[in-house]
């Protein structure tokens, strides 16, 4: 005998459509880019690059299937399911994008993310495997995020450089300085410098905002008082 039939609907919009408020927009912008998928990538990297062997295997897709968790984890949004009333909602959110790159040889997935708001929101996420044996298997997590020195008033201004960052395992931020570009190659190209030896790097910090100029403290293992949306533990 057959089981209920559910009837799958995906709900498909860019994130300001998810989240017309700007402020609480910025917020999940930042808490996915910098907080969920550093440790997402990192908690397994040796599962999260062997998803993409095949492939056939959508990286678009199971990266878009990620946000659902992350607002699930962070108590923002549950998953509208049914099976009374037959009914299966996805939230997709179709200005986040990513696929597949090689970098210096090594499997990279790169994650592009929607047009950041305000330093130090990102541009992309870019995770580059680190090969070992076994579970030994890590990965380096790169962001190109927006610098200070972009303060244009029209939301759709272009936007000449961004500042180079990483996130450890430790949940530790490190900042590699400016490039004149927002370009995904140039990213890249940033990268693989990095990763030659030549990293030039300027800082390592706590996350960006830990003196308090950021809100979205919950997100950044920070002490403070929550902002509204964001009462579960940190990731």
């Amino acid at each position: 005998m057959d089981g209920p039939r559910v009837e799958i609907i995906n709900d498909d919009r860019p994130l300001s459509g998810f989240y017309p408020d700007p402020e609480q927009r910025r917020q999940v912008h930042y808490a996915f880019a910098h907080r969920f998928l550093p440790w997402y990538i990192h908690q397994n990297s040796r599962a999260f690059f062997h998803g993409f062997d095949d492939a056939g295997h959508d990286v678009e897709l199971f990266v878009r299937a990620r946000f659902p968790m992350f607002e699930k984890l962070k108590g923002l949004h549950e998953r509208e399911t049914s099976f009374l009333s037959g009914r299966m909602t996805f939230r997709r959110v179709m200005d986040l994008t990513a696929r597949r790159e090689r970098v210096l040889g090594a499997r990279g997935i790169l994650i592009q993310m929607p047009r950041p708001a305000e330093c130090p929101d990102a541009f992309y996420v870019l995770a580059v495997e680190r090969p070992g044996s076994g579970e030994e298997v890590g990965a380096r997590v790169f962001t190109l995020e927006r610098d200070a020195s972009e303060r244009s008033g029209a939301p759709d201004a272009p936007l000449s450089c961004g500042v180079v960052g990483e996130w450890s395992p430790e949940s530790q931020h490190s900042n590699y300085g400016l490039i004149n570009s927002t370009d995904a190659a140039r990213f890249i190209a940033r990268v693989e410098e990095i990763l030659r030896g030549g990293e030039g790097r300027q800082a390592s910090m706590q996350p960006p905002g830990a003196d308090g100029s950021f809100t979205i403290n919950i997100a950044m293992n920070q002490q403070g008082t929550p902002p509204s949306g964001f009462s579960k533990p940190d990731v």
